[in-house]
This record gives structure tokens, C-alpha cells and sequence, in this order.
């Protein structure tokens, strides 16, 4: 792994991502080192992941996720735009 991570700030320090839009988990049970999410794809083309914080499951879609650990916390009621409009390109 030779990418920089930077921490998402809602995950509590669990989670980071990398300049490429890949999801890495980084702290918690069972993980020595980074290790790299596996998203799914949505019916309407976004990538998501379950992520476990604090013992419960959230469903969050990638692009939010680099977005927030590149940007910081994005505001209530701002979305987030694919400057290109490719749905898988986070």
C-alpha cells in the first residue's frame, strides 16, 4: 500500500480513504493493517458500502465518503456531484 490515507471524519477515526476512491478500513477487531472495503453496486449505479461504527451497520455511498475525507463534513442538504457524471468513478 503506497497511497496516502486520509481518516473520514463521521467513522471515528475507522475508516479512511485513499486518492483513488477506495475505502480502507484502518482501525477495529481484526485489523493489524489497512485493509482495503470491497463496495457493491446500487441499483441506480453509485457505489456503496455497510460500514460498522460503534457496533452498528450504516450504508454509505463511497463517493460521499472520499468526499467528506478529502473536503471535511459536507453540509446538511449538499450533495455531492461526479464532475465527470460517471456514477462509479468516486
Amino acid at each position: 500500500m503506497n497511497q496516502l490515507l486520509q481518516p473520514i471524519p463521521s467513522t471515528a477515526g475507522l475508516y479512511a480513504a485513499d486518492a483513488t476512491g477506495q475505502i480502507w478500513r484502518v482501525k477495529g477487531p481484526g485489523t493489524p493493517r489497512p485493509k482495503k472495503m470491497k463496495p457493491s453496486t446500487s441499483n441506480n449505479g453509485y457505489q456503496r458500502l455497510e460500514l460498522c461504527i460503534g457496533g452498528l451497520g450504516f450504508k454509505c455511498l463511497v463517493h460521499r465518503l472520499v468526499a467528506e475525507a478529502f473536503h471535511g463534513p459536507i453540509p446538511e442538504g449538499l450533495q455531492v456531484c461526479h464532475a465527470n457524471h460517471v456514477r462509479h468513478d468516486n
